[in-house]
């Protein structure tokens, strides 16, 4: 399904529904992933180091990306 997601949606719809959520495969396409901060146990992390620690815990994920 696509949807158009705007603004503060962002976290709720793609960070809290479905990033947190995948449990075998996740894809994403972006311009870029440096910026942003998952927030759990009370504290943030890099998107970066998040999924990272995903990938090692067996998560398969897929980057399409415009940035460096």
């Amino acid at each position: 399904m696509i949807s158009l997601v705007e603004n503060e949606a962002h976290y709720s719809d793609v960070v809290e529904g479905i990033i947190k959520t995948a449990r075998y495969r996740l894809d994403i396409a972006t311009a870029t992933l440096k910026a942003l901060t998952i927030i759990g146990r009370g504290r943030g992390e890099s998107i970066v180091k998040y999924l990272a620690r995903k990938a090692d815990d067996g998560l398969q994920i897929r980057i399409l990306h415009a940035s460096v």
